[in-house]
C-alpha cells in the first residue's frame, strides 16, 4: 500500500454534528443543575419558615402575645440578610422602602429557638428572605377573619406554588383563598411571594 494513500477522517459536517449535541448536552446540564440549587434553597426557606413559625408559636404561648419588634411593622428574620435587608433590596445602598433586619426581634426570638436559621439570599423580584409583618389594629381580612400577623417568604421558580398559601382574589384590605384562611400567594417575576397567616395570640 503506498505511504500516500489517503487516511479516513471526520468531515467538517460531522465535526459540527458531534458540536451541536455536545451544546445540547451541556444546555440540558446546566439548566437541570440550577434547577436542583433552585429547589435546594426553596427547601431551605421552607425549614426556616417552619422553625420560625413553631418559635412565634412558642413564644405566644409563653407570652400570650408575639415577640417586640420595637415597634416595627415589618421586620426581616435572621441575621445572615446581604446588607442587613431583605424585602425590595434593590440596589446600592438598597431602596428606600427595603425591611431590614430587627435585632428586637432576633433577640426576642432567641429565648424560644437558641440559633436563628439562614434565609435564603438569593434576589427574586427585589426580595429576598424571610419577614414577620404585624399589620396594626387593621389587619388583613383573609376569608372572613381579620389576621394582623404574617410570615412572608420567597421561592424562587416561575409558578412555584406556596406551600402554606393558595392562589386569591381580591383586593389588599379583604383576600379570599382557595384554603381558607391557609395563607395569600403574590406570583412574582421568577417566583412567588407566600404569606402564612399567623393564629392572633390569646
Amino acid at each position: 500500500m503506498s505511504m500516500w494513500a489517503k487516511q479516513k477522517g471526520f468531515t467538517i459536517v460531522e465535526l459540527l454534528i458531534v458540536i451541536v449535541v455536545i451544546a445540547i448536552l451541556a444546555a440540558i446540564t446546566i439548566v437541570a443543575y440550577t434547577g436542583i440549587q433552585q429547589r435546594a434553597r426553596n427547601t431551605q426557606t421552607l425549614v426556616a419558615v417552619n422553625a420560625y413559625m413553631k418559635a412565634f408559636a412558642q413564644y405566644a404561648a409563653l407570652h400570650s402575645a408575639y415577640p417586640s419588634t420595637g415597634g416595627a411593622n415589618y421586620s426581616c428574620l435572621g441575621e445572615n440578610n446581604p446588607d442587613d435587608f431583605c424585602w425590595r433590596r434593590t440596589g446600592t445602598p438598597p431602596s428606600a422602602d427595603a425591611m431590614d433586619e430587627n435585632p428586637t426581634l432576633n433577640a426576642e426570638l432567641r429565648t424560644v429557638m437558641g440559633t436563628l436559621p439562614d434565609t435564603n439570599p438569593t434576589l427574586v423580584g427585589g426580595r429576598n428572605g424571610i419577614m414577620f409583618t404585624n399589620h396594626g389594629s387593621s389587619g388583613v381580612t383573609l376569608d372572613g377573619v381579620q389576621h394582623r400577623y404574617f410570615i412572608m417568604y420567597i421561592l424562587e421558580g416561575t409558578g412555584t406554588q406556596c406551600t402554606a398559601g393558595q392562589p386569591l382574589s381580591g383586593n389588599w384590605a379583604t383576600f379570599t383563598s382557595a384554603v381558607p384562611a391557609s395563607g395569600i400567594t403574590n406570583t412574582l417575576s421568577g417566583g412567588s411571594e407566600c404569606w402564612v397567616a399567623l393564629p392572633n395570640p390569646a
